[in-house]
């Protein structure tokens, strides 16, 4: 069994998915219209990074047609620093989302413990 991860690949999902963002944020309302609208212009997407799906099917074909392949086969060279980022402890990989969209851990009260 062989697992090939492909990383962000330029395809019209993230333009469709923006399109969607704008309406919620128009059906929504404040505060989550800003939020939204934050998340749509956010550079989140990975759109500039974002390889050729043809890149990724020749990957995937020369996989496919090797005797021994790998169990895990990175489509993009992205991919090496995403399972790096998966390791990191969720409160950084937090950060990393939330300070683009202007988001802020709410303040804990004196003797109130985290989850």
């Amino acid at each position: 069994m062989v697992l090939v991860q492909p990383g962000a690949m330029r395809t019209g999902f993230a333009s469709r998915a923006k399109e969607l963002l704008e309406g919620e944020a128009a059906r929504s309302g404040d505060p989550w219209a800003d939020y939204l609208r934050r998340l749509k212009g956010s550079g989140l997407w990975g759109e500039g990074r974002a390889a050729d799906p043809a890149e990724v099917a020749r990957v995937i074909a020369r996989v496919a047609l090797s005797e021994r392949p790998p169990a895990r086969v990175a489509g993009t060279r992205e991919v090496p620093l995403l399972r790096a980022f998966a390791a990191l402890p969720d409160a950084l990989k937090d950060e990393v989302f939330a300070r683009p969209l202007g988001l802020r851990r709410p303040r804990r009260r004196r003797g109130e413990r985290g989850a």
